[in-house]
């Protein structure tokens, strides 16, 4: 959870719990306990207004309605909405547009901030669209073989680079989401999968140097070295996302797979998760939730069906 959700959630549960502030408990030689103590309101109304039992339930569900399919258990969500009831009939409020004034002040920015953050999720492919122009954006306007530098400000080499810095933090987020999608078995899209990085795109765009001339002894094949200097500066993760990407263009089918996992079979007869992930470029537990995917979990698992 990062700082920001961190935040909001304290920031919520106070203005639920203790909307008029509090006061942390004392013990011996000043230490405090830790407890919180609300402190109660200057005054206490008796409300004009009257909202039912009914009417507040229809409330509530309208609030619990907003936050379906964000990141938030709703019956946490309930358990703030029920204390803030209890402030309603504590007489903390003078009628019922405060109430529910005060109410939405406290819970919409809360929602709005876990919508914003949801955007951002691994699961919104509208995000990686976002990312990905982002991305295409700057590398529109790198220059790659320095002749418009003199084009761009003062000093056009260092703007290149800034332009070259943006373009793989982006780059660096993009297969952050594309990492995480493989890894909760979600489908990748065709423009996800033909996705190229700054190293890949620089190789094709940059000027080419003319080759030397032939020695004497056989000179490695030119593109196999270009393969394998792309690969030296891989990082890890792009290692495992580029592995990833290749299973992710032919994810197999179930006679594949059923293939697959006899190959990968432990000494009993039971399936290799594993294994089979060794085979398909991903984790053991992605391997597993594919396996179940296709319909497989009894011919790769069940001792009865082994037999």
């Amino acid at each position: 959870m990062d700082d920001d959700l961190k935040q909001a959630l304290r920031r919520l549960r106070y203005n639920v719990e203790t909307p008029f502030g509090f006061n942390v408990e004392l013990g011996d030689k000043g230490l405090g306990s830790g407890k919180i103590i609300p402190t109660p309101p200057k005054n206490r109304y008796e409300p004009t207004d009257v909202i039912s039992d009914d009417d507040w339930e229809k409330i509530k569900k309208s609030y619990r309605t907003k936050f379906v399919g964000l990141d938030i258990p709703i019956e946490w969500l309930g358990r703030h909405l029920d204390s803030y009831w209890d402030n309603w009939q504590n007489g903390y409020y003078p009628d019922a547009e405060k109430f529910l004034d005060t109410m939405d002040k406290v819970f919409t920015p809360f929602q709005e901030l876990l919508e914003s953050k949801q955007k951002k999720s691994f699961t919104n492919i509208i995000y990686f669209d976002e990312l990905f122009r982002g991305f295409q954006e700057a590398i529109e306007e790198i220059t790659w073989d320095g002749s418009k530098d003199w084009e761009r400000t003062w000093d056009g080499r260092i703007y290149n680079e800034i332009l070259i810095e943006n373009a793989q933090k982006i780059e660096n987020r993009i297969d952050t989401y594309l990492i995480k999608r493989i890894e909760h078995g979600l489908d990748l899209t065709d423009e996800m999968k033909n996705f190229k990085g700054y190293d890949v795109i620089r190789m094709e765009r940059q000027p080419i140097s003319p080759l030397p001339p032939p020695a004497t002894t056989p000179e490695p094949d030119a593109e196999k070295s270009v393969m394998v200097s792309k690969i030296k500066h891989l990082s890890k993760e792009k290692k495992k996302l580029a592995n990833a990407l290749k299973t992710m263009r032919h994810k197999p089918n179930q006679f594949e797979m059923k293939e697959i996992i006899d190959r990968c079979r432990f000494k009993n007869g039971k399936c290799n998760s594993t294994k089979v992930g060794d085979e398909l470029g991903i984790d053991g537990e992605t391997a597993l939730s594919w396996i179940k995917k296709l319909g497989l979990s009894d011919y790769a698992y069940d001792p009865n069906h082994l037999k």
